[in-house]
């Protein structure tokens, strides 16, 4: 999600307003704020492979990283379904 704008070639807020997503999702992917603010600095750390940085986060967000390639998997699955449902 955090990609989005790019790929759509849109300004993130314009995508955003087209999604239906809860505010705090729209808060952390817009203005990096909010209590999703910090898993999206992981996700973000895990895209571009700063592996120390990410481990850190999970590190400080208590979450196992055994668990995190499995999750990034499955968001990245659900995000390719929203933007096909926007391109309908």
């Amino acid at each position: 999600m955090s990609l989005m704008d790019a790929i759509l070639d849109e300004p993130i807020t314009s995508v955003m307003e087209k999604l239906p997503l809860a505010k705090e999702i729209k808060d952390a992917l817009v203005e990096n704020s909010g209590v999703l603010a910090d898993y999206m600095a992981l996700i973000k750390y895990y895209e571009a492979a700063q592996w120390q940085q990410a481990n850190q986060a999970m590190n400080q967000l208590g979450i196992a990283s055994d668990k995190v390639p499995d999750a990034y998997h499955t968001a990245v699955q659900w995000a390719n379904e929203q933007m096909k449902a926007l391109g309908d």
